[in-house]
């Protein structure tokens, strides 16, 4: 069983200071995977009424959006412009802001210590209104909030018959298996170079 800390537990116990950037990397890249796939639509069925989510795969998309931003202004830069929740942004913005906003969270992500993931983070809430969490629960909540929505996405564009891209965390470590390591390229480089 777990406990209330554990999630912090364990970041203090391993002190490994990139995985929270490791994490940060896969959702960034999972988010870039369905993004695209999107694009890769005629712009009538990105925003075709589906009855899932947010019921369009451009809605949704901008739902996920701003979850991300709203979580990331309330842990780590509450300067960083918010959309209000009943007012989604247009595609093209979300095109154009999300990177950025993503390169903001691997920045925190690089940098946060330990006591930055026990802090707990004060916020207002339309469900449950005043509230609070540990920063490192609201870190689990923005990639798990992601990644139910790019699971509906993922539905959606199998309802409009394309072949969604893989998203779950193992076809990444999949990917990164099958990559040769930067040492194998050196010693490969300089063997044929001879």
């Amino acid at each position: 069983m777990m406990s209330a800390n554990s999630g912090v537990q364990y970041k203090i116990n391993t002190n490994d200071r990139s995985r929270s950037s490791h994490i940060h990397w896969i959702f960034r890249l999972a988010s870039r995977k369905v993004l695209a796939a999107a694009l890769a639509l005629p712009p009538e069925d990105r925003t075709k009424p589906m009855s899932v989510s947010h019921e369009s795969i451009a809605n949704t998309l901008a739902h996920i959006y701003c979850g991300d931003a709203i979580w990331f202004s309330r842990i780590a830069d509450p300067d960083y412009p918010v959309q209000p929740h009943d007012a989604l942004p247009s595609l093209d913005f979300v095109i154009e802001e999300w990177p950025r906003l993503q390169a903001k969270w691997e920045a925190w992500a690089n940098v946060v210590t330990d006591s930055d993931l026990a802090r707990q983070v004060p916020f207002k809430s339309r469900f449950v209104g005043n509230a609070g969490l540990p920063a490192w629960q609201i870190v689990v909540h923005v990639v798990n909030h992601a990644t139910l929505h790019r699971g509906q996405i993922v539905s959606m564009l199998r309802q409009l018959g394309m072949k969604p891209p893989a998203t779950d965390i193992l076809f990444y470590y999949y990917e990164q298996a099958a990559r040769p390591s930067p040492a194998s390229e050196i010693r490969h480089t300089s063997n044929t170079a001879s």
